[in-house]
């Protein structure tokens, strides 16, 4: 049974930041996660999440077992944004019936999203991301997800069931992970690799071997 009081304490004696592990408290208190962990298992995940950018707090990681967190669209989004704030992302989903046009003109993306039954119980058939940077590029793109692939993803996933219990969330969030690897595939280095590690997706991480193992091996490692 985890103490969180004591779990807060590790942290911030490592020097973490303290808004942040506030937030994580917080979350961890009212997901009652202290009748499911011990005090370093989550000391360790929240430290895993953190030294990669992102935090357990319930937005940008949600905890789905124990000892198992996910990283949600928020966290590539905010990750992103903490390099390059003025980086305007649109995600959402498509279901059955709703009306989505989209065109490129002289570089910019234009598109219409019609949600025909915005409240209904609809199944999802796909999920887009608009990025546009705010910069003097001024380049836009526009990422789609087709159900097929979406259910090649799910299928050689190691973890399914959690695909289906968060279905939305990682339709979201595989979208927005192809839309990061246009322009910012460093940004988001780490949190794809522990990412696809915990969803058994390893060899899809953007990176050479040798790093990847590193990576890895240090998200693995109890800090202390």
């Amino acid at each position: 049974m985890a103490d969180l009081s004591k779990v807060k304490q590790l942290l911030l004696d490592k020097g973490k930041d303290v808004a942040k592990v506030e937030k994580s408290i917080a979350y961890l208190s009212s997901a009652d996660q202290t009748q499911k962990h011990t005090d370093m298992e989550l000391y360790s995940l929240v430290t895993k999440y953190l030294n990669a950018g992102v935090n357990l707090d319930g937005v940008n990681v949600v905890l789905t077992g124990k000892n198992m967190g996910l990283i949600t669209f928020h966290g590539y989004m905010n990750k992103v944004k903490q390099l390059h704030p003025d980086v305007f992302f649109d995600v959402q989903l498509v279901k059955e019936g709703d009306d989505f046009k989209f065109a490129k003109e002289s570089g910019s993306v234009v598109y219409t999203h019609n949600f025909t039954d915005p409240f209904g119980a609809k199944p999802i058939i796909g999920a887009y991301c608009v990025v546009k940077l705010n910069n003097e590029s001024g380049d836009e793109s526009l990422e789609l997800l087709t159900k097929e692939d979406f259910e090649k993803m799910r299928s050689s996933s190691r973890n399914s069931s959690t695909w289906n219990k968060w279905e939305s969330e990682f339709w979201r969030k595989s979208v927005i992970k192809r839309a990061c690897k246009v322009y910012f595939t460093e940004e988001v280095r780490e949190l794809e690799l522990i990412d696809n590690a915990d969803y058994g997706l390893e060899d899809e991480a953007p990176t050479d071997e040798d790093t990847k193992a590193k990576i890895l091996a240090a998200h693995k490692k109890d800090k202390k």
